[in-house]
Order: structure tokens, then sequence, then C-alpha cells
């Protein structure tokens, strides 16, 4: 520890000098104005044994520049003086001085009470150590909270915009989208309603294969079972279904197996092909009275050759034949 001594009598400071050199580090002064040049150094003193007759600054004088210092404000000072009177020391205490020694002084009396004073600067200044780190905590922890805090903002408005995504997906989607699980749809899209005339609470409520039509039924429950255990079946397909006004319409599913709510399931796409297979149907009809056109075509062409080999045949008998002989009209035909 590192104690300053000010007096201007060289007996005094060196009798404090020789105490204080069992406590610490000290460094002695004559004036209030060198006083001031050692507290306010970069090496401050833990505490001040401040006399206060001096010529020139007195140590009351030197007090209230010390105070008046954000650097040397929290150093302690002991008034050391000849001036014992109550109103004196009432005087330095009132000021803020952590003690106050009158002269002549008892060398032990002196070391102890400046010891104390040490001892609680020394705490002093750990507690203060132990609020600098806290607050340094603090901050840091503030700063990562922050930091923190603006990660989940950005993690939220990421997650936001990705669902406001799929949403968007989901129901401008041109093919039924919906889950199956528990034999019935768990989730079913704006399209799914649509096609089938059920709302999605519907769907929710009733077995998803009584919309499968009748004769389909038994082979989409077979597949449908063999997905759910795993086995490899072919994930697209097609069969009839038929919606809450018992239309028919041609559909076309692809399915894969999922986990929905950490349970087997069943991801479904839906597209209505029944236009599709009606077009088909028309082409193949086309097809069929394409190829019918085509056989006549080559059975006209075949019974007109035979026609022209008998026309040419009857052509040359008429030039061997009168007009008068039997035959004659019926070859000219």
């Amino acid at each position: 520890m590192k104690i300053l001594i000010v007096d201007d009598e060289l007996v005094s400071r060196e009798k404090l000098r020789k105490i204080m050199d069992t406590l610490g580090q000290s460094v002695v002064v004559e004036n209030g104005e060198d006083a001031l040049r050692v507290a306010t150094s970069q090496d401050s003193p833990d505490l001040i044994l401040l006399d206060i007759i001096m010529p020139g600054m007195d140590g009351y004088e030197v007090y209230k520049k010390l105070k008046s210092n954000r650097k040397t404000s929290n150093i302690p000072v002991i008034f050391i003086t000849v001036r014992s009177e109550d109103d004196d020391m009432a005087k330095g205490l009132g000021l803020g001085a952590v003690d106050y020694i009158a002269k002549p002084f008892s060398p032990s009396i002196v070391k102890a009470r400046v010891q104390n004073h040490l001892e609680l600067k020394k705490h002093h200044n750990h507690l203060e150590k132990l609020v600098n780190d806290r607050t340094v905590e603090l901050k840091k922890t503030t700063k990562e909270m922050q930091v923190e805090t603006a990660e989940r903002k950005q993690t939220a408005e990421a997650l936001r915009k990705s669902e406001e995504k799929y949403r968007l997906l989901i129901e401008n989607a041109t093919d039924a989208i919906f889950i199956a699980q528990d034999e019935v749809l768990k989730f079913a899209n704006p399209k799914a309603e649509e096609m089938t005339g059920y709302s999605a609470e519907e769907l929710a409520k009733f077995p998803f294969f009584d919309l499968i039509h009748p004769e389909d039924r038994d082979i989409f429950l077979e597949r449908h079972v063999k997905r759910l255990k795993g086995e490899e079946i072919p994930s697209i397909y097609s069969f009839r279904i038929l919606n809450r006004s018992g239309e028919e319409l041609s559909v076309e599913l692809n399915a894969v197996l999922i986990n929905w709510e950490e349970r087997p399931a069943t991801l479904n796409f839906l597209r209505d092909i029944t236009a599709q297979k009606g077009l088909e149907a028309q082409l193949q009809q086309a097809q069929k009275m394409e190829s019918i056109g085509t056989l006549a075509g080559g059975i006209a062409h075949d019974f007109n050759n035979l026609l022209m080999a008998i026309q040419g045949r009857a052509s040359i008998m008429l030039m061997s034949k009168d007009s008068s002989h039997p035959d004659f009209a019926h070859l000219r035909g």
C-alpha cells in the first residue's frame, strides 16, 4: 500500500515516515502543492496523512482540492495537527476526513489507526473491483442478450417468411394436398376441399376411403396399408373418387410416407385427370374411326382392282362377239 505524508515539520515527517514504512511504501512531501502533484500522479496513494497548519496552502484547502478532483476524491485522508480542540476535530471530520490525530502522537496509536484505515481501503478496493467486474459481466451479458434477441428476431422473421411461402404454395396449389393418418385426413388444402366438396374439418371426421369409388377401393386400401408399413409400391397411380355430389372423378395420386406428429402418415398429392381421361377416350375413338376408315379404303381399293380386271376381260370378250350374240348384252353391262 502507498501512503502519502504531508507535513512541513521535518521531525514530524521523519517520525511518521518510520511508522508508515512498517505498513507499506511511504512518500513524504513538505507542502500542499507537492501533495496535490503526488496525489494526482499515475501511481496515486492509497491513504494520505495531511497536516493542517502549513505555509501557503493549509491542509483544509488541500483536502478540498483533493475531493474536487475525480481521481483523488476517494483517497482516505487522516488529518494530523497540533490543533486538538473539539472544534478543529469536528471541522476536519465534517469535511469528510476518515480520522483526526492530534500532535504529539503515540507511534503505536498512529500505526494502529492507519493500519485499520488501510484495511478498510483494501476492502473498499476489493469491493470496487468486484463491482467493476460484475458491471463488465453485466454489460457483456446484456450485449450477448441483445445479440441473442436480435438473432432470435431474425430467426423468427426468417421462419415467418418461410411459413408464408409454404402457405402460399399449399393454398394456391392446383393439386389437392392432404395428410392421411388414422383413416382420416389430418390436413387438407383448399384444392382438396374444392375437389371433394367437403371442408377440411369434415374430412377429418370420416374415413377417407369412403371417397374412393367402390370398384377401386380395395386396391387403394391395399396400397395405402403397404405404404404405411414401408413396403415398396408405386408412388403414382390413378383411380376414381366420388365427390360430395356423387360425381365421379378420375384422379392421379402421388403419395410418400412421412412422420406426422411422431407417427406414420402419408403425404398425398391428388390431381384431377377427369378431363384428360375424356380427351384420351376421344382420342382412342378417333383412332378407332381412323383405323376403320383406313380398312374401308383398303377394301374399296382391292375391290376396285377386281372390278377393273373384270371390266377389262369383258371388253376383250365384246370385241369378239357380234351384237346379235346372246351374251353381248351381258358383257356390255
